[in-house]
């Protein structure tokens, strides 16, 4: 009798997980949204990372040796100093759009997304306003780095404008995808070609790949030895925003689970995956 009833349990439990599973996906990007827009520990963290940027530029600017780009030459120390900032969650914050997706029961589109980058309404990331501007007063040149493609680029330059981030420089400070032959997915190209013609003291961005070259093959084991290996840079020179809604770290996880690239179902199912794995994948 015991087995039976253990076997009918198991089998509701099995039927109740399938019947969710479509509404999984949703209901942790609702969780990570919320977490991302609502919390005072998500705005505190965001204040935490410009502040203690903020603190260590001064020290930074006062030593001409030291460089945050990988792709810095030697003789940097010649160059004016610059700092570089991802767009997307670094310093605007596109929750409203991600809202409206949830609202409409859309999943992530061009066409939508389109739409909303002309809007040109992003809001400012806490802190993230305080600390571009502090570095412009130091004489410093702010670059921002986005995989928008440069198509949507007169709206997002018109949103940094009126959001009131520094652009002392004009055009030259956005660099966008595919605004050169080899600006692609891959930042490290934007990066180098900053480093040939500023000292890079500092980069602030939400994704591994917005401070070294990443693959789409790496498995987030993987990610994280490299993450880890750069110890020296995190917290002077680098500094990670959080963003748990999207971004490599997904598509990292998806792709080491052997699925995920079918729809919502085959992305959770992934996950789930993965987290069963979790002992050969090193979490615990």
């Amino acid at each position: 009798m015991k087995t039976l009833l253990l076997l009918v349990c198991s089998a509701c439990v099995l039927l109740t997980a399938c019947t969710q599973t479509t509404n999984t996906s949703q209901s942790s990007d609702l969780d990570a949204l919320l977490w991302s827009t609502a919390s005072a520990e998500s705005d505190a963290i965001s204040l935490q990372v410009y502040a203690q940027a903020k603190r260590q530029l001064d020290g930074l600017l006062a030593n001409p040796k030291k460089s945050a780009a990988l792709e810095q030459d030697d003789d940097a120390e010649k160059l004016l100093p610059a700092i570089i900032v991802e767009v997307d969650e670094t310093i605007l914050s596109n929750a409203e759009f991600r809202y409206y997706l949830m609202a409409q029961n859309k999943a992530f589109n061009l066409e939508d997304w389109q739409e909303w980058v002309k809007e040109s309404a992003a809001k400012p990331v806490p802190g993230a306003l305080q600390y571009t501007n502090y570095a412009a007063e130091k004489g410093v040149t702010v670059f921002y780095v986005t995989n928008r493609h440069v198509s949507l680029f007169d709206a997002t330059y018109r949103n940094l404008e009126e959001a009131g981030f520094p652009l002392n420089w004009g055009e030259m400070q956005l660099l966008m995808r595919e605004a050169e032959e080899d600006w692609d997915w891959d930042k490290s190209s934007r990066r180098a070609f900053i480093a040939g013609h500023y000292r890079v003291v500092q980069i602030i961005g939400d994704s591994l790949g917005d401070f070294i070259a990443t693959s789409p093959d790496m498995t987030p084991a993987q990610r994280r030895d490299k993450s880890a290996s750069y110890i020296d840079f995190w917290g002077e020179k680098w500094f990670m925003l959080a963003n748990p809604i999207y971004g490599d770290w997904e598509s990292a996880i998806v792709g080491s689970s052997g699925g995920g690239a079918g729809g919502i179902n085959d992305e959770t199912r992934a996950k789930y995956q993965f987290i069963r794995g979790g002992e050969s994948q090193g979490i615990w």
